[in-house]
């Protein structure tokens, strides 16, 4: 990725770039609804030119991030975690090392491989985001359209931190209650609530807050989705304690 600012206080362009790997092995039921799989994703981010995108926000004064995914954290282990479903697929459990955002406030929109880059689309910023960690998650599908996930992680985990509770018992804990007219529907039309709670981090001086989170996005005609995105946190880490968001795709 390239990015280039009209104006700067140093630095006006950033580039970086990321090479993936991944890998899935279906150990139990893998031709069932059932199945069991180990996953795993390697990844290596690297910085191109004198700064990355993930930096650029910095120079020109924009509180937030202009290119999420790309910075200069090298060789790290984005996942290595277990995937089970059960209920003839209709519940799922996930085990180990990964990203509690690709739980949160899911949406069709929500990709920065496909969509936006920058945070505030990608993003509840009133949220004192998570990052790649150990935990556990789980999510159950009803029959009418609605469904509950829920997350637990190390509130201490980052993308270049291997060590599972290196500082400790301290959690990011987050369930969201959604519905959707159809499963095959569930990143077009969409409407979530999540409640989101952080213990103290003592090592990071950052105390206990908790906050709501409300997304709902609905694709028309196949081509246009729009989109909007609330949320209210009493927490000192998230970028705004309040955030409202609209837009279109």
């Amino acid at each position: 990725m390239v990015q280039h600012a009209s104006d700067a206080s140093d630095e006006a362009s950033a580039s970086s770039g990321i090479f993936r790997l991944f890998g899935k092995w279906d150990l139990i039921n893998a031709d069932g609804p059932n199945k069991g799989s180990l996953f795993v994703k390697l990844e290596h981010r690297h910085r191109i030119g004198a700064i990355t995108p993930a930096a650029l926000a910095g120079e020109v004064g924009y509180a937030g991030v202009t290119g999420v995914l790309f910075n200069d954290a090298n060789l790290i282990l984005n996942e290595f975690n277990w995937q089970h479903y059960l209920n003839e697929g209709k519940t799922g459990l996930v085990v180990g090392r990964f990203d509690p955002n690709d739980y949160m406030d899911v949406s069709g929109y929500k990709n920065p491989w496909t969509t936006f880059h920058n945070l505030a689309s990608l993003f509840n910023t009133s949220i004192a985001l998570p990052d790649t960690s150990w935990g556990v998650g789980m999510g159950h599908w009803f029959d009418n359209g609605t469904y509950i996930l829920g997350t637990v992680n190390d509130a201490n985990g980052s993308l270049t931190q291997q060590k599972a509770f290196e500082h400790g018992a301290e959690y990011f804990k987050q369930i969201g209650l959604g519905w959707t007219p159809a499963r095959s529907l569930r990143y077009n039309n969409n409407i979530q609530l999540t409640y989101l709670e952080s213990d103290a981090r003592e090592h990071a001086g950052v105390p206990a807050g908790d906050g709501v989170a409300i997304h709902a996005n609905w694709t028309f005609d196949d081509n246009w989705m729009l989109w909007t995105r609330l949320g209210w946190s009493d927490c000192l880490a998230p970028i705004y304690k309040e955030s409202y968001s609209p837009g279109f795709a």
